[in-house]
């Protein structure tokens, strides 16, 4: 779906036409008898650590198996049932038995673990660490060596039967951040998904298993992926394509209350993800109600005069706030503030609460299709 000068949302559920031939919403479509595995629910690694701890340095040899050098590893975590199988994307609030489990794959920049250190010899190996990162998609996949990943997974608790069976044929090759390109292993039913739902270099966020460096890098064994703007599952928001450097217009009149410039950015909430650059504006409405609209993986964010935006700046219904960016496409989120969504723990307040730009963050993103700005707000009469 392609837009051709500039793109304005409209209030949503009283203009669904319109907003029909502007929502562009990944459907996934999946073959049928296709399975993939994914590694045992361990604990997650602590979000406070980017990297991990190392467990031990083996050398692995063709001819005479596993060799340790240097400390003794402690034992693994052992896995009392084998890896669940899943055919699915897990819908949120499943249970991790039911499909895949998102929320144990901590974000991570990809940059910081290829610059951990690695070994002279050999590879050494990690207990399977879940982590996802958002890289661009540089190449599909081909077939590679993956001798030392299956040794590797044996190593991690991974039970052989399940590893001998694994359906792992192949490698994709990612862009860092950075421009660094880097292989991943990749399980093939994954791999068949990723070439029919992301076009070569397209950005998308990757949950994968680091378990083992080696000389040339880390070697991650990617379970999934998500290619809607965001990489959040539990996040209902829409993606929007339209041409490089078109306008992107507010939804509705209201004041920015925040502008984030790093292309890395995280939102650490369910709801939210690693979202990169955005704009958030609050929709004030005389009847007392309030409401966030979220426009993320932005190309310049910038004003119809040109000048950039920021906080506290008053913009009209279909002001621009920002064009499309090189991926031909932003990300749009509708979030109302409603105290029975709003998200009163003591983890948001830690990592949010003293900063005012990140209201928005605690409140849940409704699905903009059926959201109607005017009723909200009482503007045609509605309460």
């Amino acid at each position: 779906m392609s837009i051709v000068k500039s793109i304005h949302i409209a209030g949503l559920a009283g203009c669904v036409a319109s907003i029909a031939t502007m929502v562009a919403v990944t459907v996934r479509a999946e073959d049928a008898g296709q399975k993939r595995i994914e590694a045992p629910q361990w604990p997650a690694a602590p979000t406070s650590t980017i990297e991990p701890k190392r467990v031990r340095t083996v050398v692995i040899r063709p001819d005479a198996g596993q060799r340790r050098i240097g400390q003794e590893p402690a034992a693994p975590p052992q896995a009392s049932t084998p890896p669940p199988t899943r055919e699915a994307q897990q819908k949120p609030g499943a249970s991790a038995a039911e499909g895949f489990n998102f929320a144990r794959y901590q974000f991570t920049d990809l940059d910081e673990v290829m610059e951990q250190r690695r070994p002279a010899q050999g590879i050494d190996l990690y207990p399977a660490l879940p982590l996802k990162f958002r890289v661009a998609l540089a190449s599909y996949a081909e077939p590679c060596s993956v001798d030392f990943l299956k040794k590797s997974m044996i190593a991690a608790g991974i039970p052989k039967e399940t590893v001998a069976a694994a359906p792992i044929m192949r490698c994709i090759k990612v862009r860092t951040a950075e421009g660094r390109l880097l292989p991943l292993f990749i399980q093939d039913p994954v791999a068949k998904l990723l070439s029919k739902e992301v076009p070569l270099g397209r950005r998308v966020t990757l949950y994968a298993i680091h378990l083992f460096t080696g000389s040339d890098g880390p070697g991650l064994l990617v379970n999934e992926f998500f290619s809607n703007g965001c990489g959040s599952p539990n996040n209902p928001g829409v993606d929007l394509s339209g041409p490089v450097g078109a306008a992107i217009r507010a939804a509705d009149e209201g004041v920015v209350v925040k502008v984030e410039e790093n292309e890395q950015a995280l939102v650490d909430t369910p709801s939210a993800g690693p979202c990169g650059r955005y704009v958030v504006i609050k929709h004030t409405y005389p009847n007392g109600r309030s409401v966030f609209t979220r426009y993320a993986q932005l190309g310049p964010m910038v004003g119809a005069n040109g000048a950039a935006m920021a906080a506290g700046v008053y913009i009209i219904k279909g002001g621009k706030i920002g064009e499309v960016g090189s991926e031909g496409g932003f990300h749009f989120e509708v979030r109302p503030v409603d105290p029975a969504t709003m998200d009163a723990s003591e983890t948001w307040s830690q990592r949010y609460g003293a900063d005012p730009t990140m209201e928005w963050s605690r409140f849940q993103p409704v699905d903009p299709k059926t959201f109607d700005f005017n009723t909200f707000g009482a503007k045609s009469g509605g309460k």
